[in-house]
Parts: structure tokens; C-alpha cells; sequence
């Protein structure tokens, strides 16, 4: 019976899923081949700098787009996320402004950023969606600003009915993007 030789390590501030993985990269027999020593070569011409570099500019162009979304969100959620993003202010210094509790705070929170990370409201706001003018401003309210049927039908002096079938089509449409992205049929 032959042992299993473990090698040790430690990585300081990494995850215990990296942690994971690295391990079983050390321990585990790899093969002796061409795409190893390819592999190897590409981790060596990256460098650290290059790879900090690189998630700087990625963040940075994240940060425009998500400041981009909470310029068309409602006043008072507008007001919530800043404080958060900009400030960096703590859920209990934004409950003392609003005078309500950190934990609506949090739910409060929680919901904007779900809506401004809302891939529907992404591709939306793309400059290449092929929907019509109309079709993407219901989209953005009902996904972005969170408002409701009824209210998209006062303001679109339209019917709830007329607001459902549009946000189905938005829907469909989305589906449909996803499905041709991953090159399946649409349903």
C-alpha cells in the first residue's frame, strides 16, 4: 500500500473554498503533458501588477454603470443607495437619518441592490436593445424603480392590462437573450 504524500501550506487571508482547491491542486497526480507546461508558462507571464491592473479597470467600469442605475432610481431609494455607495455610511447611521430600525435598513438596502444588479435592467439600459422606447421605460420602472402595475398604467395612460402584456414581452425578450446566448433554441 502506498502512502499519500501531502504537502503543506498556508494561505493567509484566503477563503476556505481557495483553500480547498489549492490543496487539491498540490496533492492530486497530475500528468506530465503539454497542456500542463502551457499552463504553467501563462501563470508565469501574468503578473500580479497586470492582474491588479486589470480588476481595477473591470471595477471601475462597474462602479460608472451601477452610479449610472442609481441616477434613475426613485428620490428616496436614490438617497439610501448613496449613502451606501458614496459615503459609505453604516445601516445604523442611515436608521438614525431615517428614524427607523438597522434591520429595515438592511432589508431596505438589500432590495435596491438587487434591482440595480437586475440583469433584466442591464440589458435594458444597453445601448444596443433592440426594444422600442416604450417597451424599455415600463422595463426600467417596474424592474429598476420598483413601481408598481397600477401606477405604470397612470402614468402611461394605458390599462394594467396593457402594462402586464408589455412587461411579459420584456420577459419573453430576456429569456430569449439568455437562450441565444448559450446558443439553445427560445422557447
Amino acid at each position: 500500500m502506498r502512502r499519500l504524500r501531502i504537502r503543506r501550506f498556508s494561505l493567509p487571508n484566503a477563503n476556505k473554498y481557495l483553500t480547498i482547491v489549492v490543496w487539491w491542486l498540490l496533492n492530486k497526480k497530475t500528468p506530465p503533458g503539454a497542456a500542463l507546461v502551457r499552463l504553467r508558462e501563462a501563470a508565469m507571464n501574468v503578473s500580479r501588477p497586470q492582474i491588479l491592473e486589470y480588476g481595477q479597470h473591470v471595477r471601475a467600469a462597474e462602479n460608472d454603470a451601477i452610479r449610472e442605475r442609481i441616477a434613475l432610481l426613485l428620490p428616496h431609494d436614490r438617497v439610501v443607495a448613496e449613502l451606501v455607495l458614496r459615503d459609505g455610511a453604516t445601516h445604523r447611521q442611515i436608521a438614525t437619518l431615517l428614524k427607523t430600525t438597522p434591520g429595515q435598513v438592511s432589508r431596505r438596502v438589500r432590495r435596491i441592490a438587487n434591482r440595480l444588479h437586475d440583469p433584466r435592467v442591464t440589458a435594458l439600459l444597453h445601448p444596443d436593445c433592440p426594444l422600442e422606447p416604450g417597451y424599455r421605460q415600463v422595463g426600467v420602472q417596474r424592474f429598476l424603480q420598483d413601481k408598481s402595475v397600477k401606477d405604470l398604467a397612470a402614468e402611461h395612460a394605458c390599462s394594467a392590462s396593457e402594462i402586464r402584456r408589455r412587461i411579459a414581452a420584456i420577459n419573453f425578450w430576456y429569456r430569449a437573450l439568455l437562450a441565444a446566448r448559450r446558443g439553445e433554441p427560445a422557447e
